[in-house]
């Protein structure tokens, strides 16, 4: 034990040699030199000054005005990464990197890999799980283990079984992923919240009891003490109660402020927010929704008939027939009294949480794919192309457009099995890529396994909804690696040429990836000639100089006629706040990958010197698709990109001097990956079946409908009655394609109309960032000055009874119930200016159709 002890300190010593510590004190140089930048950029760098943007209230719910910093903070970072490796390959390539051992650098860094992707995907005990799989593994390893052939023959056979069958399984459930999108008509939820539905619930009977929700809600206060509207009896009072004081203004300034609005605006007489209340104007009165609570009066400082106003309405509404409610829901008596309504009230709210959940965010499959939806509408319906907002590519959209119009026409399962047969293609030259480069069982189920699981923890349910999870934002990449590769195997110019066009190409598909794969090939055509190669190729040399520039012209032609998005999702808008700890830990591991690239570099005598170059190609792309995760900070966009970062780890491994120099620790590392990947598949099925599950729950837990008015074909809990008057009314009274139309439903009628708005935006509701887009809509119809406006029937009823009471079942979606409620209210405020221009003429279940005075 002595002698083994002393020959451990032995080698430690030996290791530190004069240039291995020079080397070390580089790298501790620059990480010093990262983690100081990091530290002090917040501090230089100030937020984003939003006096500037008249941003309204509700945006500040998802507003993060530090997020450009993050982008900063990473981009820099990896600059330092890349200078820093480039002068260790200069200054000490023969004595430095040729003698550090495989084992101390590589492992230590796939391990970090292993924790982090573990961390953010499962639970506590799968991670321990994970990491003493991958340690046992590390562990035997360093081990001579002897078996004799007849055992090795044996073992290979069944391995080959296994492989088989096990591959196949997995291909099969990623198939029966998409088998609904392509293959099923696609089912839609009701996601509009005042559109009525009837919930099923079975008796203890064996029957079925239907319940029509607006009644029941209202009938048993499920929302709150007011009443949840219906449009099927817009006449039926709120329900809301109201009182008045002599210092409106005064009384409101004092309620509390809620912290995000006072933390970032600085506002101190915003008259929308309060801490666990909502209070608003009405007729000169102060009306509430949701409880007084003792801090609200501690926090005001009028006269004292205004605190005693307040405190009867407290005494009244909250402590009188508020907390009735409550006793009755939550009091064991009333359980025992009344079983069969506290059965069928649970039933009722288990099986509606789902869809009110959505209906109140706003944001689920109509408000998604209209995204994408939209410009294929407006492309098909004769919008001029240039006033068309391409937020997943122009070229997309137009080659979607052109097959639905062979096929027949939009409708939305034709147009699910169009957009959604990109998963499957995309999948299928990927696998073939990946089978055409590893040859190897071990390499091809990690990829396959690391792939297929990336999509079951993307979930049914935001595969479903998201354009933007879609491989055919970045299809052409695949294709673009697999000739950039035959150019560096076979030094073939036209397998060069070809990529380039391609990507030119891929700009035009959708400009950000395509930007990130042009930029990237540049960068290593770069490096290839000017850093590591004596030898300058003219040829390369000229495609790196042109591919950017004509880049940049393919984007001009690429870009959107008009993009009112950008600008606010580089302010932060949509971004999630980023984890430090996740940006170090990418940090990590792009280091790792630089270092494994130089590693080639140094020992490239030994290998096919050009493919060390496709690796860094793909080194590359990898960085710049992290901004896409750095931007939205949700673990959804890593997932979307995860076959490509599967790839390229793999392809580190396969192409390092493991396999050769260090069979043993290259078996460890693989089979940790196998292990790794198993585990992540394994979690990702118990992910992906309950949401799945939870889905297609609803469908048999409410009635449902066959849509088949004209660009429908689908099946949903909403009833079509109450939008066939609607289409027909817009068929009758517009002649042309483009209607002009101020709807919570603008997503959706002019979709199944034929129509496109002719508005700025194509769902007005959910764009009004600032003021200046509320403006521009006033401006549009002023300006253009219609013959007729659709606009929404119920547009002057309060939409303060659409906010949930924060007491009862729903009460975490009182803050976002109170955000829609702002954002219908702001869109009220487009039609009220150009109102006195026009007159009702005629309504359906939804619209009224107004005409303009002076035609």
């Amino acid at each position: 034990m002595k002698n083994f002890i002393n020959k451990i300190i032995q080698n430690f010593i030996n290791f530190f040699t004069k240039e291995r510590l020079i080397g070390i004190l580089l790298f501790c140089c620059l990480t010093c030199i990262v983690v100081m930048f990091n530290l002090l950029l917040p501090s230089i760098l100030k937020p984003v000054d939003l006096t500037k943007y008249s941003l309204n209230s509700y945006t500040l719910s998802f507003f993060n005005p530090y997020k450009y910093i993050t982008f900063i903070q990473y981009g820099v970072s990896i600059v330092f990464i890349a200078l820093f490796s480039a002068c260790s390959f200069w200054l000490y390539k023969k004595n430095l990197i040729e003698k550090i051992k495989i084992r101390t650098i590589c492992v230590p860094f796939f391990v970090l890999f292993t924790i982090f992707s573990i961390f953010v995907n499962t639970e506590k005990v799968s991670k321990i799980i994970a990491l003493i799989f991958i340690f046992i593994l590390l562990l035997f390893s360093c081990f001579d283990i002897d078996i004799n052939n007849r055992v090795c023959s044996k073992v290979k056979k069944t391995s080959n079984i296994i492989f088989s069958i096990f591959s196949l399984a997995v291909i099969v459930q990623f198939f029966f992923i998409f088998y609904p999108f392509i293959f099923e008509k696609i089912k839609i939820l009701n996601e509009f919240f005042d559109i009525p539905e009837i919930t099923l619930i079975k008796t203890s009977a064996g029957g079925t009891l239907e319940i029509d929700n607006i009644n029941f809600i209202n009938k048993n206060h499920i929302m709150g003490y007011h009443n949840k509207y219906d449009l099927r009896n817009p006449n039926v009072k709120d329900n809301i109660p109201c009182f008045s004081v002599n210092d409106k203004v005064g009384f409101l300034r004092n309620i509390k402020i809620q912290s995000y609005d006072k933390d970032i605006m600085n506002i101190n007489n915003n008259l929308d927010f309060a801490n666990d209340s909502y209070y608003f104007n009405r007729n000169n009165q102060i009306c509430l929704i949701g409880q007084v609570n003792d801090k609200d009066i501690e926090n005001i400082t009028q006269n004292r008939d205004d605190i005693q106003t307040l405190k009867n309405i407290q005494k009244k509404i909250h402590y009188d027939f508020l907390q009735q409610i409550n006793d009755r829901k939550i009091s064991k008596f009333f359980i025992l009294e009344n079983p069969v309504l506290y059965k069928i009230e649970k039933d009722f709210t288990k099986n509606n949480a789902h869809e009110i959940h959505w209906q109140i965010l706003n944001r689920y499959y109509i408000h998604h794919q209209n995204h994408l939806i939209a410009p294929i509408n407006e492309i098909m319906t004769g919008k001029d192309i240039n006033t068309i907002f391409f937020q997943y590519g122009k070229f997309n959209a137009l080659i979607i457009s052109k097959i639905l119009e062979k096929i027949g026409g939009f409708d939305f399962t034709k147009y699910m099995q169009v957009t959604y047969s990109f998963y499957y293609m995309y999948f299928a030259a990927f696998l073939i890529m990946v089978i055409a480069f590893f040859k190897r069982k071990d390499y091809i189920i990690s990829w396959l396994l690391l792939t297929v699981a990336s999509y079951n923890f993307i979930t049914d349910e935001f595969l479903r909804i998201a354009p933007g999870t879609n491989p055919m934002r970045h299809f052409l990449d695949i294709f673009i690696l697999m000739f950039l590769y035959l150019y560096f195997k076979k030094n073939s110019k036209i397998y060069l040429i070809c990529t380039g066009i391609l990507s030119l190409f891929a700009i035009l598909n959708e400009t950000m990836t395509g930007l990130f794969i042009v930029l990237s090939i540049s960068a290593a055509l770069f490096a290839k000639n000017f850093i590591f190669d004596k030898q300058r190729n003219i040829f390369e040399i000229s495609t790196m100089l042109s591919m950017p520039i004509l880049g940049y012209f393919v984007k001009k032609i690429g870009e959107s006629g008009v993009d009112y998005a950008t600008e606010y999702f580089h302010l932060g808008l949509l971004g999630f706040p980023t984890s430090k700890t996740a940006v170090i830990l990418i940090l990590l591991l792009v280091s790792a990958g630089y270092f494994v690239i130089l590693k080639q570099f140094v020992n490239k005598e030994n290998q096919n010197n050009n493919l060390i170059y496709f690796d860094t190609v793909c080194l590359f792309y990898v960085q710049a698709l992290l901004f896409y995760y750095m931007w939205g900070s949700d673990f959804h966009h890593l997932l979307v990109y995860y076959p490509i970062f599967g790839f390229v780890l793999l392809l580190f491994l396969y192409n390092s001097v493991l396999k050769t120099k260090y069979p043993k620790i290259h078996t460890a590392i693989i089979s940790c990956i196998v292990v790794y990947a198993l585990i992540f598949y394994v979690q990702s099925l118990i992910v992906y079946f309950p949401n799945i599950h939870k889905f297609n729950k609803i469908f048999k837990t409410h009635k449902t409908y066959e849509w088949t008015l004209p660009h429908t074909n689908f099946i949903s809990t909403m009833n079509p009655i109450y939008f066939e008057d609607s289409i027909k009314l817009i068929q009758k009274y517009s002649k042309d394609n483009g209607i002009y139309i101020v709807s919570k439903y603008d997503s959706f009628l002019p979709v199944i109309s034929g129509k496109h708005s002719n508005m700025p935006f194509f769902e007005v509701s959910n764009f009004l960032t600032s003021s200046k887009e509320i403006e521009m809509n006033i401006d549009k119809i002023k300006l253009n000055k219609p013959k007729y406006i659709f606009v929404d029937k119920d547009i002057d009823r309060g939409y303060e009874q659409d906010i949930i009471f924060n007491e009862y079942e729903f009460k975490y979606l009182f803050y976002e119930s109170m955000w829609r409620y702002q954002r219908l209210t702001l869109m009220k405020k487009i039609f009220d200016a150009v109102r006195k221009n026009y007159t009702p003429i005629e309504s359906s279940y939804l619209l009224t159709v107004w005409k303009r005075k002076d035609l």
